[in-house]
């Protein structure tokens, strides 16, 4: 079968979920996800002491641009020999605002985690597993209503395309689901008498190693991330989180 280069290129480039739509004298286009929605706007907030607020009057906050919107020109804008259907303008959009900190801010968050870990006497530390669990299933459940709003920060900040930001948001609830299943189903959590060592019984329990510090990558900010700090959270740490200077908007 003779397959012409335009239909070729065309079904290259129609591949979803790792099927490939193979040319034909009949190629029908693959019904697709809509585009990016209106353009967001997130406001610089910190979360310090447990608490979410907006960040403080003598916080510097840094002006965060999304992707490029088009504008079509004018019929007297564009350039000679050409017309304004494929004449645009490309804009940068303001999305939002990032709080930065001074080293005395800073210091203060660190602060506020050392207080929280109280050498591990604090109460997140001592809080039985199986209520932390419920509390990250909780977190999880609340985060499940902003998944629009997270995948269309993801499209405008990032330039990810909305299959790819609504797989990175997807795959972040899944991976906190899995970790948490594991943790109720291995025996390597739970605290008791081990009696595999021969005639010497062990009393094994795990405990938190502290203040920890979890780092997000431009690329994929809210999986990667999560993926570091779910874990640890889950173990009884105190988190220090460090937003990815792009990106930083989904969270």
């Amino acid at each position: 079968m003779k397959v012409s280069i335009k239909n070729w290129l065309f079904s290259t480039a129609v591949l979803y979920k790792h099927h490939l739509a193979y040319a034909s004298e009949e190629i029908t286009s693959p019904t697709l996800p809509p585009v990016a929605t209106a353009a967001p706007f997130v406001g610089g907030r910190v979360f310090i002491n447990g608490v979410v607020q907006d960040a403080p009057s003598d916080m510097k906050l840094a002006d965060v641009y999304g992707c490029c919107a088009s504008t079509a020109l004018s019929a007297d804008e564009c350039p000679d020999g050409t017309d304004s259907e494929h004449q645009r303008v490309l804009n940068r959009i303001k999305i939002g605002t990032m709080p930065q900190m001074t080293k005395e801010q800073a210091l203060q968050a660190l602060q506020s985690a050392v207080t929280a870990w109280n050498g591990g006497s604090g109460t997140w530390p001592q809080m039985p597993l199986a209520d932390r669990i419920d509390a990250i299933h909780k977190f999880m459940s609340e985060l499940k209503h902003k998944r629009e709003d997270i995948v269309n920060v993801l499209m405008h900040e990032i330039g990810k395309n909305r299959l790819d930001a609504e797989a990175e948001f997807d795959r972040t609830l899944q991976f906190a689901e899995k970790t948490i299943e594991y943790i109720q189903n291995s025996n390597e959590f739970g605290s008791g008498w081990d009696a595999s060592n021969g005639p010497t019984r062990l009393f094994l329990s795990r405990a938190a190693i502290g203040v920890v510090l979890c780092l997000g990558p431009y690329n994929y900010p809210l999986n990667e991330t999560y993926a570091a700090l779910i874990p640890a959270l889950l173990m009884g740490n105190v988190a220090i989180l460090k937003l990815p200077t792009v990106g930083g908007l989904a969270h």
